[in-house]
């Protein structure tokens, strides 16, 4: 392959896909505000009817804060990846838009599961998007790390910690898929339990490195 060619479907440097990759997420964590209104009334509220209507939203704010927090999670992690990524290739940029393609999807799964809270079905898509993004995100790291892109200063210990932190988060929203059968709500909050999961997991990879 001449080098023009080379040059055609390879580059050196990450910025314009990070510029592009922080614009999605922002576009997608704003967008988790959107479904938080007020149902329409014929007219003016008083207190206790506009205080029954703020409570009729808490399913909502919950997942409008449930998924800020775990977009918000994806996007350091997202973040932390292209710090170790010199250059790219037509396969990891065509890896990171699948991966955003998932990330901005989000919102709609975290309407589904404002809407309803407490059924199966919502909690197993809501957790089963997430996972999702956890597959890709693997799949984007694999290409990096198998084609070169990474910097050179970069360790194997460090490679094999990204692994780890993919494996270990992305299996815990595959669990949380069946949970939602018994509880949909415990299923629903397996992602707090990934920042939970990431501590013994560094401490534990760090003695070893």
């Amino acid at each position: 392959m001449s080098n023009q060619f080379q040059a055609f479907f390879q580059g050196e440097g990450t910025e314009r896909i990070t510029a592009f990759s922080d614009g999605v997420f922002a576009i997608s964590i704003t967008l988790l505000v959107l479904d938080l209104r007020l149902p329409e009334a014929s007219g003016p509220l008083s207190d206790l009817a506009l205080a029954q209507a703020l409570w009729g939203l808490a399913p909502r704010v919950y997942a409008y804060a449930l998924s800020f927090v775990v977009v918000g999670m994806y996007w350091i992690a997202h973040h932390r990846v292209l710090r170790w990524v010199r250059r790219f290739d037509g396969g990891f940029l065509w890896w990171n838009l699948l991966y955003l393609l998932v990330i901005a999807f989000i919102p709609f799964p975290t309407s589904v599961l404002a809407s309803h809270p407490d059924t199966t079905v919502s909690a197993a898509f809501y957790v089963g998007t997430l996972a999702l993004v956890g597959v890709l995100s693997l799949g984007l790291w694999q290409h990096a790390v198998a084609h070169g892109l990474l910097v050179e200063a970069i360790t194997p210990a460090l490679v094999r910690y990204v692994y780890w932190r993919v494996i270990v988060s992305t299996a815990i929203y595959l669990v949380a898929m069946p949970v939602a059968i018994i509880s949909p709500p415990a299923a629903t909050l397996s992602g707090l339990l990934v920042p939970l999961a990431m501590r013994p997991l560094t401490h534990l990879l760090g003695r070893r490195r």
